[in-house]
């Protein structure tokens, strides 16, 4: 890996790597219906990293189709 003398090579592969292992764990949470509180918090570094929700939503759509969507919108609002 090449780093550019500010750093923004290192930079953006860390924020890749880590929103890829939130998004594995989001995927995870859903699959295994982990706490409301628990999805909460891994949709909220995500969204702290920049992603919208209706971007997470299609992510969710992607992978488990609708049913994934209702189940995240469900834990969302208890």
């Amino acid at each position: 890996m090449t780093i550019t003398e500010d750093n923004s090579v290192r930079t953006h592969t860390r924020k890749t790597l880590w929103s890829e292992t939130l998004f594995e764990m989001l995927y995870e949470a859903i699959q295994h219906n982990w706490s409301s509180n628990a999805i909460r918090e891994i949709l909220k570094e995500l969204v702290q990293k920049g992603y919208r929700i209706p971007h997470l939503k299609q992510k969710v759509e992607k992978r488990f189709g609708e049913e994934g969507v209702k189940r995240l919108m469900q834990k969302l609002h208890n």
